[in-house]
């Protein structure tokens, strides 16, 4: 199993609804559509105005794809809200536990 983390620093609080609406109704809708895809995390803390995710992909090409397709977008998107991309880094996730059925 592979991981994508993106950093995100910059990003205004008063824009939390319309980020997440764009990764509910575009980005995680796109994801699910490329073979591999294996889930997705968003963390954000409001006070140092930094967000990291978390794409989980069970193979690399999957994960490949993914920013091939949606990487620009993500550029485009983060950089018309004032926030910049700080990392869209690959791992292999070593270890990954989390319980069916949990959603935020």
């Amino acid at each position: 199993m592979f991981g994508r983390l993106v950093e995100i620093d910059g990003i205004d609080s008063s824009k939390r609804e319309e980020v997440l609406g764009i990764l509910r109704e575009r980005i995680i809708p796109g994801f699910q559509q490329i073979d591999g895809f294996a889930g997705f995390i968003s963390l954000y803390d409001a006070d140092s105005r930094r967000a990291r995710n978390v794409i989980l992909w069970e193979t690399e090409e999957g994960a490949d794809e993914a920013e091939r397709q949606f990487g620009p977008m993500r550029e485009e998107i983060v950089t018309g809200m004032g926030a910049n991309v700080r990392s869209a880094d690959l791992f292999e996730a070593l270890i990954v536990t989390v319980p069916a059925g949990v959603h935020a």
